[in-house]
């Protein structure tokens, strides 16, 4: 989780690539099965992110399910990826109304783009970072 956080390209995706893995393993306890999903639905380069946010919210709620007492840290997990689940889907819109502007053929500032992306991406990240479990 530490990569994921820092500013590297290099380092998100190796901490992506870690996720990856983690989630191959079908005994993998669901804190680290949510946590590896939070670290995806924070992707910006991933084009399933919705997916991973969704996934880490269902992973979560199944942990405090088979709770037979819900803790703090059951709660602040079930929080952490309903936020991010929340800032996925908001940069999914701004990735559906991007390309439905470039598909009416719509001239767009290229610098539009960017902010827009730019504003999905910080929104995930923000979502992530200091609101994980530690």
């Amino acid at each position: 989780m530490r990569a994921h956080r820092e500013e590297t390209d290099a380092s998100r995706a190796k901490a992506e690539d870690t996720a990856r893995i983690l989630l191959e393993n079908a005994d993998l306890p669901l804190v680290i099965r949510a946590c590896a999903c939070m670290i995806l639905g924070c992707s910006d380069t991933a084009p399933d992110y919705l997916h991973w946010a969704e996934e880490g919210v269902r992973v979560a709620e199944l942990g405090v399910a088979n709770t037979s007492v819900v803790g703090e840290v059951e709660r602040r997990l079930l929080a952490n990826c309903k936020k991010i689940r929340d800032e996925a889907k908001k940069a999914s819109e701004d990735d559906d109304a991007l390309q439905e502007v470039e598909q009416e053929g719509d001239t767009v500032d290229g610098d539009d783009i960017k902010v827009a992306s730019y504003a999905s991406r910080e929104g995930r990240q923000a979502a992530y970072n200091g609101r994980v479990l530690r």
